[in-house]
């Protein structure tokens, strides 16, 4: 009499919320890489490209009565996409007002914004798409 193996089924695996963010930063940073290699894409990725740009001082001790004019940019926030989901660039400002380090975050409903895993290259198109945006004094 032959024996009968009952084939188990692995029930699929929920995809995670961080590898929900790095698979939607891929897939944004991809469409940003095309957009960076086509003529005339700074124009297109500033008018296009973003619903909000912010920029914000650097941290400083209260009562020091440094004037407005006086304190420069220190971060910035590149706002990309609202909802459920939403998704954004953050990052330093050199002392020049010029990107020096990029950040992918995603956001969905009652979730906190969550830092994308990013590799070395996917990290240098990021800057790249970041400075294509003017973050002046």
């Amino acid at each position: 009499m032959a024996t009968r193996v009952k084939a188990t089924q692995t029930p699929e695996r929920e995809e995670t919320f961080q590898e929900t963010a790095d698979r939607y930063a891929q897939n944004s940073i991809a469409n940003m890489r095309d957009e960076l290699a086509d003529e005339g894409t700074r124009e297109r990725i500033c008018s296009e490209g973003a619903l909000m740009v912010e920029v914000r001082p650097d941290w400083y001790a209260p009562g020091t009565a440094q004037e407005e004019e006086d304190r420069k940019p220190a971060e910035y926030s590149i706002l990309l996409g609202t909802g459920g989901p939403a998704s954004r660039i953050i990052g330093k400002l050199d002392r020049w007002c010029q990107p020096e380090t990029a950040i992918f975050e995603y956001q969905d409903w009652f979730k906190p914004w969550t830092a994308a895993r990013t590799t070395v290259e996917e990290d240098a198109i990021l800057l790249e798409y970041a400075r294509q945006f003017y973050f002046g004094e």
